[in-house]
C-alpha cells in the first residue's frame, strides 16, 4: 500500500481565485503531506469520512484534497462538504466530523508545511 498525499490549505483561508478540484495542487499556500496509508491519521480520515451523511460539496471552496486514501479521490470543502472522485458522490461532515478531519490534517500539516505554520500559529 503506498503513502497517502493529500493537499491541503486551511480551512479558514480565504482564497482568490476559488480554489477548485482541479487548482488545488497549484495553489501557493497549499500544503502537500505524506501519511502512512495504514498510519493514524489515515486510518482516522477514513473512520471520520464514513461518517459523513447526505449533503452537497462547493467545488470552488476546495481546502483537502486526498490521493491514495480511498479507492478514489477525496475532496472536503471549508463548510465540510466531501466529493467522493471526481463528480462522484456528495457528502457532508457534521460538526464532530467535521472538526476531527481539521484536527487530524491541521496538525499532520504543522509538523510538515512552513506555509501552514505562519496561518494557524
Amino acid at each position: 500500500m503506498t503513502d497517502v498525499t493529500i493537499f491541503y490549505l486551511p480551512f479558514e483561508t480565504e482564497a482568490s481565485p476559488p480554489v477548485t478540484i482541479d487548482s488545488i495542487e497549484k495553489n501557493v499556500a497549499t500544503c502537500r503531506i505524506s501519511v502512512l496509508a495504514r498510519g493514524k491519521e489515515a486510518e482516522s480520515l477514513r473512520r471520520t469520512l464514513r461518517t459523513a451523511s447526505t449533503g452537497s460539496f462547493d467545488n470552488n471552496q476546495v481546502r483537502v484534497k486526498a490521493v491514495g486514501l480511498l479507492d478514489q479521490e477525496v475532496f472536503i470543502d471549508k463548510k465540510g462538504g466531501v466529493l467522493f472522485g471526481r463528480g462522484g458522490r456528495q457528502r457532508q461532515l457534521l460538526d464532530n466530523g467535521f472538526h476531527s478531519v481539521q484536527r487530524t490534517i491541521s496538525a499532520a500539516a504543522k509538523k510538515r508545511c512552513q506555509s501552514v505554520k505562519g496561518i494557524e500559529g
